[in-house]
């Protein structure tokens, strides 16, 4: 996979994480420390707001399948770097033994 700079690779689930990771980022930077909590919403709107420009930058006049699946591209992307590490972090709990 290329780094996801073209509008292509953007608009695949990993394209979303990475620029979910960077909005994140940014965000962690200028955000006070009392909204915090609000930075994964701000991530996913980001996301969903470029999925969808994206899309109509590369098809024009997108169909109603290419709108739909462009919105679960960016809310997966955006989900697997929201809450991706808590997941695998909390997989490995149920592989130890006790």
């Amino acid at each position: 996979m290329d780094f996801p700079i073209d509008i292509t690779a953007l608009l695949t689930v990993p394209g979303m994480a990475v620029l979910a990771t960077i909005v994140i980022l940014w965000l962690n930077q200028y955000v006070p420390k009392d909204a915090k909590v609000y930075t994964n919403i701000l991530a996913l709107v980001v996301c969903e707001v470029a999925a969808l420009l994206g899309c109509f930058i590369l098809y024009g006049r997108p169909t109603p399948e290419q709108l739909y699946m462009t919105f679960f591209i960016a809310l997966f992307g955006a989900s697997l770097e929201c809450f991706g590490y808590e997941t695998i972090k909390n997989l490995r709990k149920f592989g130890k033994p006790t």
